[in-house]
């Protein structure tokens, strides 16, 4: 880009700048001036949402985890975590970083995809 182009787009992003603060002070002064119905009533709506918006953030619905089971029994090969679709060996790379909070053991590669896993394309486990 040449000086001259530089400037223009500079002087160009400053005007659309101050053009939108222009905007905003004079809605903000329209709403502030009590003297019609229309902007008093735009007021209230304002204010009925603002707190809603403040005080709660948009939540996401929450899967259903599997619990994880407290004690491992010793005829349990594969793992899997509550968060993902995957089983592993227990031996994998990613089964040895999943949270002990978050783990779920199978006894078999059939129990693990028939509670809709799929196999770890790094260990690869039987399927």
């Amino acid at each position: 880009m040449s000086m001259l182009e530089v400037k223009i787009s500079k002087t160009i992003s400053f005007a659309v700048a101050f053009m939108l603060i222009i905007i905003v002070v004079s809605f903000m002064s329209a709403c502030n001036n009590p003297a019609t119905e229309k902007n008093q009533a735009r007021l209230k709506t304002y204010e009925s949402f603002a707190p809603a918006m403040i005080s709660s953030p948009p939540t996401k619905p929450s899967p259903t985890p599997i619990a994880p089971e407290t004690k491992i029994p010793e005829t349990n090969k594969y793992i899997g975590s509550i968060k993902s679709t995957k089983y592993h060996s227990p031996s994998c790379e990613w089964a040895k970083k999943i949270s002990t909070s978050n783990e779920i053991w199978f006894r078999s590669a059939e129990d693990a995809r028939s509670k809709g896993y799929v196999p770890c394309k790094v260990c690869n486990p039987p399927s």
